[in-house]
């Protein structure tokens, strides 16, 4: 007798999901992977080499063009805003090297390991840094300034100056920091292409603004070797706003909350795999300022349960 085997019946096929934007960033992201993997090793260098190289060419050309404005006020301006540019280009290396690196760094091992909402939280992380080291950066030159500009030779007409560009500067330099880890966090996510924009059209902006600050044009009364330094903030200023609009109004990658989180400054604890009762479970307690401490006093009852203790 043959027993006959019922037909199996075919599942009904789901409706295709419609694209949305959360999918469509994922296809990007998948996209931006797979060049990275797949295409040649020197397009890829090169590609990603050239716009940090032609921004940092930018930025640099603004202050050298700043110089060269300021030295036709004569020899004592010129002295004293040299004075300032070395501590300035220490600020912009740190925030743009140092502590921007670690925000590239962060950003990409966060959005490649798949974890995409923490690494949408860490946008606040950099503000809170960005606003907290410019702080650092305003109270530290307020305060020694005046001694390092003396120190370094700087007196009278020069000290002056010095001293009026590096308050105007400075006093600003939230937004110097907050410009430079923007930037860091957009190039985080894989996108090169909107720094460049942001960094070239503001320098296209200021560099005929520059001489117009400084030597006056029309009703506009010269502000001399301090027009330069409200320039110069004024570039980092609307920067920033620029930046904090593309990211805050979710139109690339990341998807930072309109309020600010929780900010945990600890370490994450790590994730703690235990094999309890026959079976393997996975207990995620990174983030949790308590989480090692609650893993190891669950850990410590189950021994004494197992013990038959009561």
């Amino acid at each position: 007798m043959t027993r006959v085997r019922p037909c199996p019946t075919r599942a009904p096929m789901k409706p295709k999901a419609p694209a949305t934007p959360e999918t469509f960033r994922t296809q990007v992201l998948d996209e931006r992977t797979r060049k990275l993997l797949e295409e040649p090793l020197p397009r890829i260098l090169f590609q990603l080499a050239a716009p940090n190289a032609l921004v940092m060419l930018t930025q640099i050309s603004i202050s050298l063009i700043e110089l060269f404005f300021v030295g036709k006020l004569g020899v004592d301006a010129l002295a004293g805003v040299s004075q300032v540019f070395p501590i300035l280009s220490l600020v912009g290396a740190l925030s743009q090297g140092a502590v921007g690196g670690g925000v590239v760094s962060s950003v990409a091992r966060t959005l490649g390991r798949g974890d995409r909402e923490q690494a949408s939280a860490l946008a606040w992380y950099v503000l809170a840094i960005a606003v907290a080291l410019g702080l650092m950066t305003t109270a530290i030159t307020l305060t020694l300034g005046p001694l390092y500009y003396a120190v370094m030779g700087a007196h009278g007409p020069s000290l002056d100056i010095a001293l009026r560009y590096s308050n105007a500067i400075f006093g600003g330099a939230i937004f110097i920091w907050i410009f430079n880890l923007f930037l860091a966090l957009t190039r985080g996510t894989g996108n090169l292409i909107l720094p460049l924009v942001v960094v070239c059209g503001g320098a296209a902006i200021l560099i005929p603004l520059i001489p117009v600050l400084i030597f006056g044009f029309g009703p506009m009364s010269a502000l001399g070797a301090l027009g330069g330094a409200i320039g110069l903030l004024a570039y980092y200023a609307i920067g920033s706003l620029t930046l904090g609009i593309y990211l805050w109004g979710h139109r690339g990658v990341l998807l930072p909350s309109v309020r600010p989180p929780r900010l945990y400054w600890g370490p994450d604890p790590p994730r703690w795999w235990h094999v309890h009762a026959g079976e393997c479970q996975y207990e995620p307690y990174a983030g949790h300022p308590y989480g090692l401490r609650r893993y190891f006093r669950r850990s410590r009852a189950r021994r004494v349960r197992r013990r038959g203790a009561p």
